[in-house]
């Protein structure tokens, strides 16, 4: 071969390389463009190691804004957790070591329907527009179960083995239960996350639990004291350590933020310093007694002003006592005071202006299983199914059971019958997974301003 030829041939191989690359490069980017005309949704938030992975293809690490496409099946490793985001604005997150597909996800018109399946693991979703608009398009499926979500927010956790047992034990003692409620009264966690409160369901130690205008909550706790909280009232337990088996040991700190209530201690409030209720304006101290509470805007008055008609707090004992205010100028039985700042002794009224019949805590019938102490924590193989707000009707092929705010169910591992759960397991319910996770240096909470509100759902668990 002469050099003409060579060079002839050079240019040759170099064309149909420079056209084979070309057509690669066309591949490649209809491939993105395919890829990214399916993306169904992104990774919002990834704390930890997440993987996405379509058949065929190698597993791709997901982080802020990743894309999440029709078909992908997302892990997430231990002590790793993901906020995915849909396109129609449902909101999932899946907690560690957990495994979750994505199946289908199809918003077009006439073609609206969602599968998504849990192998592993569990996860909270609160779910968009797909499942509003049509109640029947997305489901959930698990090894045990089909759920069909519409317009709910809901968790799900699959127990295997040792995991859920470890994690039932490591969860604290309810402070108490929900004994009496009228209205709307919701619980705030720790953690952030609000949530409906129903009658039985379990309050912890940190949670804030909040009255709507016109309700009333009376909360059992577990050194058998209990506490009625007013309309437009927010209550803090901060803190209750109480062993039955050593009743003269233990504390309780709860605070009173806004409203008010009117509470009979228990077997702490009999010993002097075990017992506080913290208030915007004094801590209240007492010796076993009964007594109310009532803020009046913003609870204290600017300047040492004792005016019972402007800022201030409301006290009154009503059995026993007697209270204090920072440890000083008691207040006795039959007494009642306001108290504008802590800089001033009370003053004494005639009594306080309850908003309206507000009974006391002792005139409130209570279910027996709501004062008895908490059972020892067990996780039983299977699936554990909580409805947040709203309602829920779990089907399985053997029965069928209607759920309300605050109800979880379970189904055990080989399937068969839905049971109902006295409440929702403090595994699944207090999961600091589900409540709050960090993205960006700002808290964001899972729950959409529609839920937060009090939007209505329902759920189906179907086998």
């Amino acid at each position: 071969m002469n050099n003409t030829q060579i060079q002839s041939s050079l240019r040759t191989f170099t064309a149909r390389a420079a056209l084979s690359g070309f057509v690669l490069l066309l591949s490649a980017t209809a491939m993105t463009d395919a890829l990214a005309q399916s993306a169904v949704g992104t990774a919002e938030f990834t704390r930890g190691i997440a993987t996405a992975q379509r058949a065929g293809s190698a597993p791709r690490l997901i982080g802020e804004q990743a894309p999440i496409y029709e078909g992908d099946v997302i892990r997430t490793a231990e002590r790793s957790a993901t906020v995915l985001v849909m396109k129609d604005g449902t909101r999932i997150v899946l907690r560690p070591l957990s495994v979750f597909q994505i199946q289908t996800f199809r918003d077009e018109a006439n073609n609206e329907s969602a599968l998504m399946r849990l192998f592993r693991g569990g996860m909270r979703a609160v779910t968009g527009s797909l499942s509003k608009r049509n109640r029947d398009a997305v489901r959930l499926a698990t090894p045990v179960a089909t759920i069909g979500i519409r317009g709910t927010e809901f968790d799900v956790r699959l127990c295997d083995g040792a995991e859920c047992q470890d994690d039932a034990a490591k969860k604290p003692s309810p402070a108490g239960r929900a004994g009496f409620i009228r209205g709307t009264v919701s619980t705030r966690t720790a953690g952030g996350e609000l949530r409906g409160l129903a009658v039985g369901e379990a309050v912890y130690a940190g949670d804030r639990v909040v009255t709507d205008s016109g309700s009333l909550a009376v909360l059992a706790l577990r050194d058998q004291s209990r506490v009625t909280l007013m309309p437009n009232s927010e209550f803090q337990i901060k803190q209750l350590d109480y062993n039955p088996d050593e009743p003269r040991t233990g504390r309780g700190v709860f605070n009173l933020l806004r409203g008010g209530l009117r509470t009979v201690t228990g077997l702490l409030g009999g010993r002097r310093n075990a017992y506080a209720m913290q208030t915007p304006v004094a801590t209240i101290g007492i010796r076993g007694t009964g007594y109310d509470l009532l803020c009046q805007g913003a609870c204290e008055a600017p300047g040492g002003v004792q005016d019972p008609n402007g800022d201030g707090l409301f006290a009154s004992v009503w059995q026993d006592g007697p209270i204090d205010f920072n440890g000083e100028n008691p207040l006795y039985e039959g007494q009642s005071a306001f108290l504008g700042n802590a800089a001033t002794p009370w003053v004494s009224v005639p009594g306080i202006p309850l908003p309206g019949d507000v009974p006391l805590p002792t005139e409130t019938p209570l279910p027996p299983n709501v004062t008895q102490p908490p059972p020892p924590p067990d996780a039983p193989a299977g699936m554990y199914v909580t409805c947040n707000i709203g309602n829920c009707v779990v089907t399985t092929d053997e029965n069928e059971l209607s759920l309300q705010a605050g109800d979880a169910s379970f189904v055990g591992a080989a399937g068969g019958e839905v049971m109902a759960l006295d409440e929702g397991p403090a595994f699944l319910v207090e999961d600091e997974n589900f409540q709050i996770l960090a993205a960006g240096g700002s808290a964001r909470s899972l729950l959409s301003d529609e839920v937060s509100a009090g939007g209505s759902f329902e759920c189906t668990v179907a086998q």
